[in-house]
């Protein structure tokens, strides 16, 4: 899964990243708003690049030979469809950005950490390879981006609506599960790991990672509270000021 281009690739890639959000952070509302549709676009694009240049370059190739690109029955595909859905919508689906926003940083930083689907033995310049880094990477700079130039803050509140988007895309994985084997696509398709752990011999299924990631979401969102906020505009002190009212 790893060599020394993919790991070379990582460096640079989080060093871009946090240049990127040092040199852009100060940029207007609208601006910065702009600059996320553009990353939330270019990580679509990247996602579907390759079953785009199959499709023009082989006169035979099948849609079907791509389905987890075309169909996002994977956790980091589904984000990469919800990043431009969430960002070029309407305003009214702005209360997705906790949802859309934390999941890219963890399905991009996981999958980057694991990529299982690094071929090494075709380098990291392959099409497969890069243009998975890359729209993963792009996953994570949307989440960096958006904290950095204030478009977004962390707030406790939003575990809540991350661990609502996440049943949602638990939903979206039993829907695919389903439609793929009434359909005769695959009868054991394992869309957002609810079927089989991601992990040969682990227990890390669909079930237990969603929990990971709550609690992970959880526990940075009390830290920038507590790092960010004054004492009295914290989470934690509303919620022992309410207590003590119902006392």
């Amino acid at each position: 899964m790893y060599d020394t281009g993919s790991l070379i690739y990582t460096a640079v890639s989080f060093v871009v990243t946090a240049l990127f959000c040092v040199l852009f952070r100060k940029a207007g509302e609208r601006s910065r708003l702009n600059i996320l549709r553009v990353i939330a676009l270019l990580t679509l694009i990247t996602h579907m690049i390759k079953p785009l240049y199959n499709f023009f370059a082989d006169p035979g190739y099948l849609p079907g030979n791509d389905w987890s690109t075309m169909w996002p029955y994977y956790f980091c595909n589904f984000m990469m469809w919800m990043l431009p859905i969430a960002f070029c919508g309407p305003k009214v689906l702005k209360p997705l950005y906790p949802f859309v926003l934390w999941g890219s940083l963890w399905g991009g930083l996981i999958t980057i950490a694991y990529p299982d689907f690094y071929n090494a033995s075709n380098g990291i310049f392959s099409l497969g390879n890069f243009k998975s880094y890359l729209s993963h990477s792009l996953m994570i700079l949307a989440f960096c981006y958006a904290v950095a130039s204030g478009e977004y803050k962390p707030r406790v509140r939003d575990v809540a609506v991350f661990f609502a988007g996440l049943v949602g895309a638990m939903l979206w994985g039993f829907f695919s599960n389903w439609l793929f084997a009434v359909t005769g696509k695959s009868d054991s398709l394992n869309s957002m790991y609810l079927r089989a752990s991601a992990i040969g011999g682990t227990p890390f299924n669909g079930y237990l990672i969603g929990i990971l990631l709550t609690l992970g979401t959880a526990l940075l969102c009390f830290a920038w509270e507590a790092a960010t906020l004054p004492r009295e505009e914290r989470f934690t002190t509303k919620l022992r000021t309410l207590l003590e009212r119902r006392a």
